[in-house]
This record gives C-alpha cells, structure tokens and sequence, in this order.
C-alpha cells in the first residue's frame, strides 16, 4: 500500500511493481485478475458486515453504490 501511495503522489497510476496500467473496465480486469469473478450480493452482503462492525469506507462504498443504482435507474426510466 505504501508503495502504491508513493507511486500515485508522482503520478504514476499504474502498478508500482510491474508498470501495468490498472484495468478501465470489468472486461479488462477480468484478464488482469484471472479468476475473479463479479458476485454484486455478495459483495453488498460484504460491505453490509463490514459497515456495521465500523468501517467507514465500506459504509461510503454502499451509499456510493447505492447513488450510482439510482442515477442508473432514472436514466432507464427517462428513455
């Protein structure tokens, strides 16, 4: 984590160790991260335990998850 922080306050946004850009999308993280797959429940169900136990970033990772549901739905709804 250290490394990653020096990496970005020179403006390097990629992987302080190999130079590999970070992925854009979920198709490219998808190769950057064989084996991972997306499992959204779960994840909710993740960060719901963790913000409960304290977590502030999880608690802002639901209520930002949950604002972009939201501006999704409407944008859905207005066409």
């Amino acid at each position: 984590l250290g490394c990653a922080l020096a990496a970005q306050k020179r403006g390097m946004f990629d992987c302080p160790f190999c130079r590999t850009p970070y992925p854009d999308n979920d198709a490219d993280a998808q190769q950057f991260f064989p084996g991972l797959q997306k499992d959204m429940q779960k994840a909710v169900q993740l960060m719901s335990e963790a913000a409960e136990l304290g977590s502030i970033k999880a608690l802002f990772n639901l209520g930002y998850a949950s604002g972009l549901n939201r501006t999704r739905e409407r944008l859905l709804c207005s066409t």
